[in-house]
């Protein structure tokens, strides 16, 4: 693992942080100093939903329900489910749904244009 700021290989454990019931490491920076989580750098980070709650949001959104449905199902506002949406994906995207997807997952290569 490196320092997602510098790239420098030597990080330490540095506590823990919480986020709803789970609890995440953290990290410090030998050479800059700088700490983050084991959530930097995915969809989960700087969010106050926690990441069950996202993943349940976005398989909701993938089902093709709207922001009220979505947000029913998880137990949140819609204003929450909007604002996670509208932030996770770019707008005008190609991908319609693949862009609320929290892994990273191959390309589509089906060529196929039926």
């Amino acid at each position: 693992m490196h320092c997602m700021y510098c790239g420098h290989s030597k990080i330490y454990k540095r506590g823990k942080t919480k986020r709803g019931k789970q609890k995440y490491q953290r990290y410090i920076c030998e050479k800059c100093q700088k700490s983050f989580s084991e959530l930097a750098g995915t969809i989960y980070e700087d969010r106050r939903l926690t990441p069950p709650e996202i993943d349940r949001i976005i398989e909701c959104q993938n089902q093709g329900m709207n922001f009220a449905q979505a947000a029913k199902k998880v137990g949140v506002t819609p204003k929450a489910v909007a604002n996670l949406l509208k932030n996770t994906c770019p707008k005008n995207s190609a991908q319609s749904t693949d862009c609320f997807d929290p892994v990273d997952s191959p390309p589509d290569t089906n060529t196929n244009n039926d």
